[in-house]
């Protein structure tokens, strides 16, 4: 490590620095160093290590309050496009080419995942009885039609992990970015105005009650959820096309 050498005061009392190291830590609101200090006493003798927490850099060299808007804005923006057929994950990408937060690549990764949790647990409460095969009230047969229910969304997510477990690196390596989201966004928007002009005035077989999918119908949307796994591609969307 550098080594330093400071006279405080009168007589021999000279402080070394002897071990410094900073290590990012890759919080967006409070970045800080570990900076650990072996600190010798002249004719004292002995030593004694120091941990300090520093808020040297990053963020801290701007406006705190500037990055919790930030985080405000991108929390918004997911809260309103998570409940729309439009792709909640591209919208964070496109936003962050204008307005960048000031954290790690890896906390980056995590944060457009922690995001979403406000929207996961308002479907948990939303719908938590209808979800919840072990409810006192419900009957047997409702308790059945859940787990049947339960199967069928286990089925429908089976395309779309396998997919995403093999090919998870390379999609963040290659789709992962402005220009992918842009095309994305531009081509789902006119397949939607294309079916719906396809499908206007046509009488299509339509399921009212999440009881009447079957195991073909959950596979096939969890097959055409796999293109959702490309940014700028919407969940919902691809399943209503």
């Amino acid at each position: 490590g550098r080594e330093k050498r400071y006279d405080r005061g009168s007589g021999d009392e000279n402080y070394v620095i002897a071990n410094q190291r900073a290590r990012w830590c890759g919080n967006p609101l409070l970045p800080f160093h570990m900076v650990s200090f072996s600190v010798l006493r002249g004719p004292l003798g002995g030593d004694c290590h120091v941990a300090a927490l520093l808020a040297m850099t990053g963020i801290m060299k701007e406006n705190p309050m500037i990055e919790l808007l930030k985080a405000v804005l991108f929390g918004i923006v997911e809260g309103i496009t998570e409940w729309l057929p439009v792709s909640s994950t591209g919208h964070l990408i496109l936003l962050n080419e204008f307005i960048t937060l000031n954290m790690s690549e890896e906390f980056q990764s995590m944060f457009d995942v922690v995001i979403q949790l406000g929207a996961i647990l308002a479907v948990i409460v939303l719908f938590f009885h209808k979800l919840n095969p072990f409810a006192p009230n419900k009957t047997a047969g409702e308790k059945k039609d859940t787990w049947s229910l339960w199967f069928k969304v286990c089925a429908a997510i089976l395309p779309s992990g396998i997919v995403g477990v093999l090919f998870d690196d390379w999609m963040d390596a290659h789709l992962h970015n402005g220009i992918v989201v842009s095309l994305a966004l531009i081509l789902y928007g006119i397949a939607f105005i294309l079916v719906e002009r396809r499908n206007q005035g046509k009488h299509l077989k339509q399921i009212n009650d999440v009881h009447d999918i079957t195991y073909k119908t959950a596979i096939l949307i969890g097959l055409f959820q796999c293109l959702s796994l490309v940014p700028g591609t919407s969940r919902s969307g691809s399943t209503i096309l």
